[in-house]
Formats: structure tokens, C-alpha cells, sequence
């Protein structure tokens, strides 16, 4: 402490020492306004602060600068800040009296730059308002009607341009054209969709509800069947301007009118309800066979409805099939109108491209005479306006304050408090950041003594062990050693039916624990099932790329009419038979209620008997009560520990909270530890350098 505090005091020495000095001046300064008189008090704040801004210029300063002799003839800003001053800055004092203050890195600059920087801006301003009042008089309004003559002359050669070639009826007439070819554009492009849905329909094994389906799926997705044969000029070709029709002169036919039955054309949906009714009567006679035979008065009644149901989806069927081809059909006859005008078209555009060749060499002849007028002209306005807005005159008082002799910094007295405090803060600080720091550890012996487990194993911050479906041969020795740890124990083999895995709180690696340790039983032969048990954020099936229901939460609930436990087992990777999975399901905020249920004991009982073992990925302890229910029904629990994450008090607080629940342990995981740490390197070397020293495997072999 003491070492840190006379560090603390050596640095307000080095910054004493090596700081440079700061010298100090305060003034006081008179500000005519010369303009016109000011009637509001918004009005005289913004003129006082356009007055700070042009007297603190960067011209000004420079200009000032020069005056004093400290070059040739120029000094730009950036030199005068560096190696002169350090800070300008203007107060108001009272009205028409402004306080300007100056800190400086030389006595005799802060002393006479007051002064001369006013100075400096009146005679700033007086050359600024002569130069732009010689510009205006002598070079701007002569050049400005030069331009204006030569913009008319243009303007005309414009017009006679225009009006030799028509101008104004081949814009009109381009308008009307370019529609063709993105109207045919679309079309085709609505031929190419229903294409694929005719296919489709082709296929013979679709059932009436699949076709109801691609069907309806078609209406939601692209614009309604039927709206182009109740509106069809949407989508009709445009008429050429000034020339006949195609397909009515060439041809000699007029346009085909199609004439639709509402019946066979109008929307409805009441096919889903129809479905859904003839599922239902499906689930009642499932229900009264067990009770009746065929023949039964109530049997034969349903198997009416059922047939009428089928009536009407047929019916239903048939109107969109109807409807679906009729507007195919509409957009074929579109196509090929359109088609007949595209000749006529190219023949246009090639006739309008050489009149915009002529254009474009008429405009490149021409200079952009009325561009240059308005440019000068609002330079001219701005100048002028310029002029009136910089009528101040700034005249010097007297310098009522000044620190030349001891500088204003750095201070002695200010340097030596600020030593102390520095000090102080190290010499309380460091030591509560490394206590800080050490609330959590990545080491064995550390976590063995804080939660009371044995130790099962070490597991590294690898990146590959969360890539099942990129590596789903992935070994590690490590979870070897978690398997052996858990089914073995030193009175020999013990009960591991059911493992649950949890941790503290999220984020620790839980989930990919569970999902390599049930790899890694699988690879010894037993038959394993890993159970996503955390309906709120389970993400196994992503990590199986595979769908999230049905799953956990839908068989327990009963939400899709009872789905069983086939329904829910998945068998996502070819090379583990034995390997099943069953998802997390629908999201669910009421886990704990769920997993309460005597379904969830039924569940797990009927695991057990198709399985070697069920591992069950939880959520954590901390803030949630959904492992609690999970505790009854395993064997034991695999506590993980993130490396340098997890910190001592909330291990122990969720092993002495799944303790209290009647939770027995085999052991805990340390999850994600950095080997590349040189502490870590020094010491699971001698812990274990076997199995987990990076450098024994090459690039081609899985890291652990």
C-alpha cells in the first residue's frame, strides 16, 4: 500500500516536472454594434454570438499573428496553438462590455495578444469589406449579364431544337411504349410461377387436401386468383400513341373477352373449416368403434357426413381449379398481345435514341451559361450580405487581471492533491481489484473446495465441440473421463440412469456439456436419449439441425391432439443409431408447472425402459425453479462451472439450493478453460498434461 501511495506521488512529479507553463491574462474589451438596432433579446444573443465566432476566428488569429512579426508574412493557426497559446476565450461582461481571457505558453505573447487581437480584427474586417466591395463593383454584375445574354441564346437553340423534332410527342409517346416490355416482363414472370404450381397439381398423388393447399398457399403468396380477370385493364398492354392497335389491324380480330361465373371465380375458405369438421368426425367414429360395429345406425350416420364433407371438398377443389386456370389462361392472351407490340416498340426506340444522340451534342455544345448566373448571383447576395452583417467595432479597455510572473499551471498546491489522490486510489483500489478478480478461478482445487464436488473432468474453450453437425465423430478425451466418472464411483458402478446436467445461470455450456457427454456414451454402444428440458431457451435443435416440435413441452401439454413419445424421439446423426434426441418443443413460461405433472414422471419411467440413459439438459439454478421438479426423477446431477465466469459464491449457492432439494452429485465439470493462459498452461500440465496439452495434437485432430 505504502509502495503504491509514493507511486501515486512520483507521477504528480513527473507531471509537475514535464508539464509545460501556462501563463494567464484577463481584459477587458468594448463592442460597438454598427448595424441596425436591436429589438429583441433572441436577436441579441445570436448577434453576440456571431460576434464570438468572427472575433475568434482562425483568419482573424492568423492575421493577428502576422501583425506581431512572428513570420515573414503568414502564420497558420495550427503553429499559433501549438507553440503560443492554448486557450481564447470571451465572456460577457455586462451590455456592450465582453471579457477576454488568454493563456498562453510565454509571459510576454499573453501580455501583448489582447491588444493586438483586436487590433487584428478591425483591420481583418475593414480588408474583407474592401475586397468584396471592389469584387462586386468590378468583375461580378459585368460577368453576371455576359452569362444571362448567352443562357437566352441557348435557351432558344433549345427551343427551335425542340420544336423541328417534335419533341414534346416522342416524350409522350416513350411514356406510353415503355410500358410493354416491363408489363411483359411481369406477365411472364407470372406464367413462370403458375407454371411450377401446374406441376405441381400434375403430380397424382396429391390428396384433395394437399391440392387445396397449393392452392390457397398460391392465393396468399401472389396477387388473388380472379383479380385480373374482374380488372383486366391492370394488366393490359398500352394502346401506341398516334398508331393503331396490333393485334386489331394486323389481325383484323378484336380483343377476347373472357366472361367468368361468380361461382367459379369467388373467393372462400371454407375448405379449412370443411377439414377441420371431417377430422373431427374421423376422431368420433375412431371413438365409436370401439363401441359399434360398421353397420350401426350412428356409425352409417357419420360415414354420410364424412362422404358430404368430401362432396364439398371436391366442390371447393374445383373452384380453385377453375378459377387458377382462367386467369392462367387471361395472362397467355396478355403475353401474346404484348409479344405483337414489341416489334413496334424496337422500331420506336431506335428512332428516339438518335433524337437523344442529337439532343445530348446540342446540350455538350452549349457552355452552362445559367448555372454560372446563379452561382455569381448568389455569391453576390451572400458578399453583400456579409458585408452588412460584419459592421463591429472592437475597441481595447484595459487588462484587469494577469499571471505572468507564477504560472497558472501547472499549480504546486493543485499537483501535490491530485499526487495524494492518485495515490490513495491505487493504494485502495488495486488491492479490491484483485479481490475482485479472484471470485472466480479456472482452477481444479480452487472449485473442489468451494462447492464440495469431486472434480469430473476439464474441458477447453474449443470451438468445434458446439458444431455437431460438422463434427459429429468429434472425440475427446475429456468427456471419456466424464463418462468413466459418472458411471463409476469408488465403491464401483452406481445408479446413472437419469443424469441431470445444470449450472449456475446461463451462459456457462451446459447444454453443449449434455450434448457431448451423450455422444460420447453413445460411442461406447449404450442407448442414450438427451432430453432438452429447458422450455424457455433450449437450442439443442439448432445444434442438431433439426425442427423444435413436436418436442418436450407439446407431448406433456397434450397441444396436438396427444402427441406420443415416437412422435418426439428424433435420430438426428447417421453415424449414432443409438443416439435419440427429444427437443424442448414450444416455448413455454410455465415450465415449472409443466414439469410438476405426473406426465413428466410417466415420461421419464418410460424412458428409462427404452434407454441406457436419459440425460437431461436443464436450466440453470440461479433465479429459475424449472430444474427443481427434474431433481425427484434423476440419478444424480452434473454441475458445470464456466472457467473464469462462475464465480465462488453462486457455485456454492446452487449446489447448497439443489442440495436442499433432495439433489444427489456426481461431480462437477470445469467448462471452457484457456489453456493459452500461462498460469493454466503451468498448471493442468501438471495436472493432467496427457490429455490436455495443445500441442500433442496436430491440425487435423479435434482439440480438448
Amino acid at each position: 500500500m505504502y509502495l503504491l501511495m509514493l507511486m501515486g506521488l512520483a507521477a504528480g512529479l513527473v507531471f509537475y516536472v514535464y508539464t509545460r507553463s501556462v501563463y494567464y491574462t484577463r481584459a477587458l474589451i468594448k463592442v460597438h454594434n454598427l448595424g441596425l438596432p436591436i429589438s429583441s433579446t433572441e436577436e441579441y444573443g445570436i448577434q453576440t454570438k456571431y460576434f464570438s465566432q468572427s472575433f475568434l476566428h482562425r483568419s482573424v488569429q492568423e492575421h493577428t499573428a502576422s501583425m506581431m512579426g512572428l513570420s515573414a508574412g503568414y502564420t497558420n493557426y495550427e503553429t499559433l496553438t501549438n507553440n503560443y497559446i492554448e486557450k481564447i476565450r470571451l465572456r460577457e461582461f455586462d451590455a456592450g462590455t465582453t471579457v477576454l481571457e488568454t493563456w498562453s505558453y510565454y509571459p510576454a505573447f499573453a501580455k501583448a495578444w489582447p491588444k493586438l487581437i483586436v487590433e487584428g480584427y478591425n483591420d481583418y474586417v475593414r480588408q474583407v469589406r474592401e475586397g468584396r466591395r471592389e469584387l462586386l463593383n468590378t468583375v461580378f454584375k459585368e460577368e453576371v449579364e455576359n452569362l444571362k445574354k448567352v443562357s437566352e441564346q441557348q435557351v432558344s437553340n433549345a427551343l427551335d431544337f425542340s420544336e423541328s423534332h417534335n419533341a414534346v410527342e416522342l416524350f409522350i409517346e416513350k411514356r406510353e411504349l415503355d410500358k410493354i416490355p416491363a408489363d411483359l416482363l411481369r406477365i411472364r414472370e407470372h406464367i413462370k410461377t403458375r407454371a411450377t404450381v401446374e406441376k405441381t397439381l400434375a403430380n397424382t398423388n396429391l390428396n384433395v387436401e394437399e391440392r387445396l393447399s397449393v392452392l390457397s398457399r398460391f392465393e396468399k403468396e401472389y396477387p388473388a386468383i380472379g383479380s385480373v380477370l374482374n380488372d383486366t385493364s391492370a394488366m393490359a398492354p398500352p394502346t401506341l400513341v398516334g398508331r393503331p392497335y396490333p393485334s386489331a389491324t394486323n389481325s383484323g380480330t378484336p380483343r377476347s373477352t373472357v366472361v367468368v361465373v361468380p361461382s367459379l371465380v369467388e373467393k372462400s375458405n371454407n375448405w379449412e373449416n370443411y377439414l377441420k369438421q371431417e377430422r373431427q368426425l374421423i376422431s368420433q367414429k375412431n371413438e365409436l368403434s370401439s363401441k359399434f360395429l360398421d353397420g350401426h345406425p350412428q356409425m352409417m350416420a357419420l360415414d354420410r357426413e364424412m362422404k358430404s364433407l368430401s362432396a364439398r371438398l371436391e366442390g371447393e377443389l374445383g373452384v380453385l381449379q377453375n378459377r387458377f386456370s382462367l386467369e392462367t389462361g387471361q395472362l397467355r392472351i396478355q403475353e401474346k398481345e404484348l409479344e405483337a407490340q414489341l416489334p413496334e416498340f424496337a422500331r420506336f426506340q431506335k428512332e428516339f435514341d438518335s433524337f437523344e444522340r442529337e439532343r445530348d451534342l446540342l446540350v455538350a455544345s452549349q457552355l452552362p451559361a445559367h448555372e454560372g448566373a446563379l452561382e455569381l448571383q448568389k455569391r453576390i447576395g451572400a458578399a453583400a450580405y456579409t458585408m452588412n452583417q460584419d459592421r463591429f467595432s472592437v475597441e481595447y479597455l484595459s487588462t484587469v487581471e494577469s499571471r505572468l510572473v507564477d504560472p497558472m499551471s501547472p499549480s504546486k498546491k493543485q499537483g501535490l492533491i491530485a499526487s495524494l489522490a492518485f495515490g490513495l486510489c491505487l493504494a485502495i483500489g488495486v488491492p479490491l481489484l484483485i479481490e475482485r478478480v479472484r471470485s472466480w478461478s479456472s482452477r481444479v482445487d480452487e472449485l473442489e473446495e468451494a462447492t464440495g464436488l469431486p472434480a469430473l473432468g476439464v474441458v477447453t474453450d474449443d470451438p468445434l465441440l458446439q458444431e455437431i453437425r460438422i463434427s459429429d465423430s468429434y472425440k475427446g478425451e475429456s468427456f471419456r473421463i466424464m463418462r468413466s466418472g459418472i458411471l463409476f464411483s469408488a465403491n464401483g458402478q452406481r445408479n446413472t440412469k437419469v443424469i441431470l446436467v445444470t449450472s449456475s445461470r446461463p451462459r456457462e455450456g451446459k447444454t453443449t456439456i449434455a450434448m457431448r457427454l451423450a455422444i460420447a456414451m453413445a460411442q461406447a454402444g449404450s442407448r442414450i436419449v438427451l432430453v432438452d428440458a429447458d422450455m424457455r431457451r433450449g437450442r439443442i435443435h439448432r445444434s442438431f439441425d433439426i425442427e423444435r416440435s413436436p418436442g418436450l413441452s407439446d407431448h406433456l401439454t397434450g397441444r396436438t391432439n396427444a402427441v406420443t413419445i415416437d412422435e418426439i424421439l428424433h435420430f438426428p446423426l447417421s453415424t449414432l443409431p443409438n443416439l435419440a434426441v427429444i427437443t424442448t418443443g414450444e416455448t413455454r413460461s410455465d415450465a415449472p408447472e409443466i414439469l410438476e405433472t405426473e406426465s413428466t414422471s410417466i415420461l421419464i419411467e418410460e424412458l428409462k425402459g427404452r434407454f441406457d440413459h436419459v440425460i437431461i439438459d436443464s436450466p440453470p439454478v440461479l433465479g429459475l425453479s424449472d430444474c427443481y421438479p427434474l431433481l425427484r426423477l434423476s440419478a444424480g446431477v452434473l454441475f458445470v462451472v464456466r472457467a473464469n465466469y462462475t464465480t465462488y459464491s453462486e457455485a456454492s449457492a446452487s449446489v447448497q439450493a439443489l442440495a436442499a432439494g433432495g439433489g444427489q452429485f456426481f461431480g462437477f465439470v470445469l467448462n471452457r478453460v484457456d489453456l493459452t493462459s500461462p498460469d493454466n498452461v503451468y498448471y493442468y500440465y501438471r495436472y493432467q498434461p496427457k490429455y490436455y496439452s495443445a500441442h500433442l495434437y496436430g491440425p487435423n485432430k479435434a482439440r480438448i
